[in-house]
C-alpha cells in the first residue's frame, strides 16, 4: 500500500497537489552574521531551488518558496547552490533539511528514529553563506566503512580518516553501509570523520537499514533522523553532487519472524524526483548520482541493481551529456565505462567508480603493525579511499591506499621470490593494478629490455586466493569468494632466463593523467 500512495503522490499534477496537500514555506536568506536565524537585516535569496520528497520550487525575488507538503511524513531541502555552503554542525554534517512528521516514527524499530516534530512551522527558513566554489574542487570518496562496533569504527579512523588528512579537498562522501545493522554507532562515526574539517555527505546502504521496520519507508527513519533525506544534491560550481537510495527494505519478515529482504532498487518517487532535477541542470554540467548498490558490477554479477532499476535509471539519465556515478556494495574497485553492454544509450559519457571498501573485506585478515585488519578486498586491492578532482564538468581520479604509500598502486604476483629455472614454462606476469581502468595503458619490461603490453586478464588474482586460505581462521566463515579481477593485467614470461637476480618493471598510464610504476625483483637459480 505505502508504494502505492508513493506513486500517486509522485505523478500527481500540481494542481491535486494544491488541491489535496497543505504546504510548506519558508526563506532561503544570506546568514550574515552566521547564527542560523534569520534576522532583520539578511537579505533573502533569489533563485534558490528547494525541495521536499516530491516537487522542486525556486525562490522568488524576495527568497520566498511554497511547496505542497505530504501532512504526515515528509522532508522539505534547500539544494545548495553554487557559491554558498549550508551551516555544518559539530560533526560537520550538513544542516539543510527540515523533517515534517508530526507523528514521529512507526513503533517497534530496532533502533531509535525520528521524533515527533509536531506542527509545522509556520515558516521554514534555510541559512546560506556566501563560499565561493573553487574551479579545482576535490571530492574524498570512500565505499563502506562499515563498523561493527566501536572497535573498527577506531580502525577505520585509524586506517582511513587518517590517510585522508594529508588530501587538501572541499568535501567527503561515504557511499553507504555507514554502519554495519548497529546504527548506534552513526555518532562516533560522525565525530571521527568530522575531524576532517569537510561538508561529509552520506548514502544509505543496506546495512543502514532498521531491519525491525515494517516497509521500505520506516526502513530508513534512524539514518534520516542523523544524516537527513535519502536523496537530495548539492552543487558546487558545475558539479551536481546527488545522493541517492538504491536499497529497497521488503519489511521484516513477520512469518519467519526474521530480518526481511532487500533488492537493489530505486522507488518511483525518488526517480520522479530526480527527473524535476535533472530537467533544471545546464547542459554542459556534471552530474554525479551517488548511490550505494551499484548500477552495474562486472565482478559480482548480481550484486548490482535490478535490471528494472537499472532502466528506468537509464531512462531518467539519458538527457545528460556528463554523468559520473559513485557506488559501493560490492567491496572492490571497479570502473564501469557505461555503454552497450550495460543498456546505456544516452548520448553522453557515462563513467562509473566504485572505490572499493573502506572497511576492506569487512575488517577481517590478519592484523598489521597497527592492530589494523589487513583487509584485502577480495579482488586482491587494499583498503583505501579514491580522491577525485573536478575542474567544472572534467575531473581525474586516483585511488590512495590505507597505511601504505601512494605509489603503492599495483602487486605483482608472480614471479615473486626465488625460483627453479624450470618453473617458468608457460608462466606469465601477473600485475594486479588496483584502480587501473579497463582502457589503461599498461606495458613491462623486463631488466633493461624494450617495454612490451600487457594485456588485460578477467581472472582470479592468485595473491587474494591464497591469502584467504592461509588467514582463513581470520575471515568470517561467509567469506568465500574471491572476483574474476578486471584489473589484472598479464604478459607472457620468458621461459629461458639466465640464472640471478632480474626486474620487472610495470608502467601505467590511464584516462586521468596518473602514470605510475611497480616493481619486482626475483631470482632464478642455477
Amino acid at each position: 500500500m505505502l508504494r502505492f500512495i508513493i506513486i500517486i503522490l509522485a505523478l500527481a499534477t500540481p494542481l491535486t497537489f494544491a488541491q489535496t496537500l497543505p504546504s510548506v514555506k519558508g526563506y532561503v536568506y544570506q546568514d550574515l552574521n552566521g547564527d542560523g536565524k534569520r534576522d532583520k537585516n539578511e537579505p533573502g535569496i533569489s533563485g534558490v531551488l528547494v525541495s521536499t520528497m516530491d516537487r522542486i520550487g525556486k525562490t522568488d525575488q524576495d527568497g520566498l518558496y511554497n511547496l505542497p507538503l505530504d501532512p504526515d511524513r515528509d522532508m522539505v531541502f534547500v539544494i545548495k547552490p553554487a557559491g554558498y555552503q549550508v551551516p555544518l554542525n559539530a560533526d560537520n554534517l550538513p544542516q539543510f533539511y527540515y523533517i515534517h512528521q508530526p507523528q514521529g516514527s512507526p513503533q517497534g524499530l530496532k533502533f531509535p528514529g525520528i521524533a515527533p516534530t509536531g506542527k509545522l512551522p509556520a515558516s521554514v527558513d534555510f541559512a546560506l553563506s556566501p563560499s565561493p566554489d573553487p574551479v579545482n574542487f576535490r571530492l574524498l570518496v570512500s565505499g563502506d566503512p562499515q563498523p561493527r562496533d566501536s572497535t573498527e569504527v577506531g580502525y577505520y579512523r585509524d586506517a582511513i580518516v587518517t590517510a585522508m588528512m594529508g588530501e587538501q579537498a572541499d568535501a567527503i562522501i561515504a557511499l553507504g553501509d555507514i554502519a554495519y545493522d548497529d546504527l548506534s554507532i552513526y555518532p562516533q562515526l560522525n565525530r571521527a570523520i568530522g575531524k576532517l574539517g569537510l561538508p561529509a555527505y552520506y548514502v544509505y546502504g543496506n546495512h543502514d537499514v532498521n531491519y525491525r521496520a515494517e516497509d521500505n519507508y520506516a526502513a530508513g527513519e534512524t539514518f534520516k533522523s542523523v544524516y537527513g533525506p535519502l536523496y537530495y544534491a548539492a552543487v558546487y560550481g558545475k558539479v551536481h553532487i546527488i545522493p541517492l537510495s538504491s536499497v529497497y527494505y521488503h519489511g521484516w519478515n513477520k512469518a519467519e519472524n526474521k530480518r526481511g529482504a532487500y533488492t537493489g532498487d530505486f522507488t518511483t518517487r525518488q526517480l520522479n524526483w530526480l527527473r524535476q532535477y535533472l530537467a533544471l541542470v545546464p547542459a554542459d554540467h556534471l552530474v554525479v548520482p551517488a548511490m550505494h548498490i551499484p548500477v552495474f558490477s562486472k565482478m559480482i554479477p548480481g550484486a548490482d541493481v535490478t535490471d528494472s532499476s537499472r532502466e528506468a535509471l537509464f531512462e531518467v539519465l539519458r538527457g545528460q551529456n556528463h554523468i559520473l556515478g559513485l557506488f559501493g556494495h560490492t567491496h572492490l574497485v571497479e570502473h564501469v565505462a557505461f555503454g552497450e553492454e550495460q543498456g546505456w544509450k544516452g548520448p553522453g559519457e557515462f563513467w562509473g567508480i566504485n572505490p572499493g571498501a573502506g572497511c576492506g573485506s569487512w575488517w577481517s585478515g590478519p592484523k598489521d603493525e597497527n592492530g589494523i585488519p589487513t583487509s584485502y578486498c577480495l579482488d586482491g586491492s587494499p583498503k583505501g579511499f579514491f580522491v577525485v578532482d573536478f575542474n567544472w564538468n572534467r575531473y581525474t581520479a586516483r585511488f590512495v591506499p590505507a597505511n601504505l604509500p601512494e605509489r603503492n598502486q599495483m602487486r605483482i604476483s608472480f614471479p615473486a621470490g626465488v625460483l627453479p629455472a624450470d618453473s617458468l614454462k608457460g608462466r606469465d606476469v601477473l600485475a594486479n593494478i588496483f584502480a587501473a581502468p579497463p582502457d589503461a595503458e599498461v606495458s613491462w619490461r623486463l631488466n633493461d629490455g624494450e617495454a612490451m603490453a600487457m594485456v588485460r586478464a578477467e581472472i582470479k588474482d592468485p595473491f587474494i586466493v591464497e591469502h584467504l586460505a592461509a588467514y582463513r581462521k581470520d575471515f568470517p566463515t561467509w567469506i568465500e569468494r574471491t572476483a574474476d579481477v578486471v584489473h589484472l593485467w598479464r604478459a607472457a614470461l620468458p621461459e629461458n632466463l639466465p640464472a640471478g637476480t632480474h626486474k620487472i618493471t610495470v608502467s601505467v598510464r590511464d584516462r586521468f593523467g596518473n602514470a605510475y610504476q611497480g616493481y619486482q625483483l626475483f631470482e632464478i637459480l642455477p
